[in-house]
């Protein structure tokens, strides 16, 4: 399916980017498309760093209408970006904003949604094979890594979701996402989805409980908001009042099975979770509040082995193997049993990261914590590292109560009392920031 098609689709009827007050509709997409595309610079890669969605989605199909490749960053830290449009030649950079020490050229990038389509000329034609994005991963196990998407697959899987979500019963719900469109999910949930199914969507990328508030507007089709654990937590606990929702999507980490009962109430719609990863997009969703199986998404295959789970797709490259381990059932679902990654042996006793982090957020004045293993701890005898938030507490407070209920050998030391955790933009935190922390406060 073209973009082309899209656009001839009735469907597009509803389609729009809602932009400070203003809607911006399928016609005038095209034209800031086609007239952005006249611009760019002559390059193989495209650097996309625009923050506002409708300039990120001009961009976005600018450079393939080029035939060039975006490049989607797992983070939007200066150095990160940095170290993204240094490794690829041939690459140039969008943005909506000023980005000071790239070493790259920086293509300015404002949209107005003002170019009649009849003055932009005859629209182009982007190839089903054609590499639209090179994603990155978050780094939270290593160095990042990029992974490929095909335009083709990304309209395809995102026709999958439209449907898993049952969007095409609600109407024309306007999407509003907190996440950032160079995310996987961002990118699936608040670029691509919008696009298939042709449902509204706000520009924005709305932070504080406020901010999203103002942009759920009571439309006749509710919202669709794509958010995350960590930040859906925030909301719910805000004291605001919230207007209904057609439905809530969460993904990035695990969602608390009390904050899906708490976002829903207040939100006044279900709450689906997705599950997926930068590697696959998304995979499976369920309803957390049902607390049961994840149902795997229509052209998704998985083989299980022992610990090993490895996940087919026709629009993937190959098999790909998942860092998480799963208890298969016979419908095409499945439960999730920790990261393999997850699990280490210190003095001959197997233990879970997650469990050990679990039971320092259970401590009496933590509200954040991450135990993993430092670099120089890889060996035989590794020891674990935590990095806390606890305002006011002491570190042998805590460890004492920890002590309680896990063995001493499995004591994390150090134990480092921080003012909080380096987490991105979606929650996610990265290894070598972790690293980092620990070694700064040694």
């Amino acid at each position: 399916m073209s973009w082309s098609a899209l656009l001839d689709g009735g469907s597009w009827r509803a389609w729009a980017v809602h932009r400070g007050g203003r809607r911006i509709a399928a016609g005038q997409l095209v034209g800031d498309v086609l007239d952005c595309a006249r611009q760019l610079p002559s390059a193989r890669y495209a650097l996309n760093l625009c923050d506002d969605r409708y300039a990120f989605l001009v961009g976005f199909l600018a450079a393939l209408l080029r035939g060039q490749t975006n490049l989607l960053p797992s983070s939007r830290v200066a150095a990160e970006v940095a170290r993204t449009a240094a490794a690829f030649e041939s690459c140039y950079a969008l943005a909506d904003s000023a980005w000071p020490g790239l070493p790259v050229r920086l293509h300015p990038l404002s949209p107005s949604g003002a170019v009649p389509v009849a003055d932009a000329g005859p629209l182009g034609a982007i190839a089903d094979e054609q590499l639209a994005a090179l994603l990155f991963t978050s780094g939270s196990t290593g160095e990042p890594c990029a992974h490929g998407k095909q335009w083709g697959g990304l309209l395809a899987r995102a026709a999958l979701m439209r449907d898993r979500l049952g969007l095409a019963r609600h109407g024309a719900p306007r999407v509003v996402a907190t996440v950032p469109p160079q995310h996987m999910f961002g990118l699936e949930l608040s670029i691509m989805l919008p696009l298939v199914a042709g449902l509204p969507c706000s520009a924005a990328r709305p932070f504080f409980p406020l901010d999203v508030r103002h942009e759920m507007v009571d439309d006749p089709g509710g919202t669709v908001l794509v958010s995350t654990p960590t930040h859906l937590g925030a909301l719910v606990q805000a004291g605001l009042r919230w207007p209904a929702a057609a439905l809530v999507v969460s993904s990035t980490a695990a969602l608390d099975v009390g904050v899906a009962a708490h976002v829903e109430r207040q939100f006044r719609c279900p709450l689906m979770e997705v599950y997926g990863s930068t590697e696959t997009g998304a995979l499976a969703s369920r309803r957390t509040v049902d607390q049961g199986p994840w149902h795997l998404l229509e052209d998704v295959t998985a083989r299980v082995d022992g610990d090993v789970v490895a996940v087919s797709s026709p629009f993937f490259a190959g098999p790909v193997a998942l860092p998480d381990r799963w208890r298969p059932h016979a419908d095409r679902r499945f439960d999730l049993d920790g990261r393999i990654v997850d699990v280490v042996k210190i003095a001959g006793k197997r233990v879970s990261l997650a469990d050990v982090t679990a039971r320092l957020l259970a401590v009496d004045g933590v509200v954040d914590a991450v135990v993993f293993v430092p670099d120089e701890q890889r060996g035989l005898s590794p020891r674990l590292a935590a990095l806390v938030v606890a305002p006011g507490q002491a570190e042998a407070r805590i460890l004492g109560a920890l002590a309680e209920n896990l063995d001493p050998v499995l004591l994390p030391r150090p134990l480092v009392l921080v003012e909080r955790l380096p987490r991105n933009e979606v929650n996610k935190l990265p290894r070598a920031a972790l690293l980092a922390m620990l070694g700064n406060t040694k």
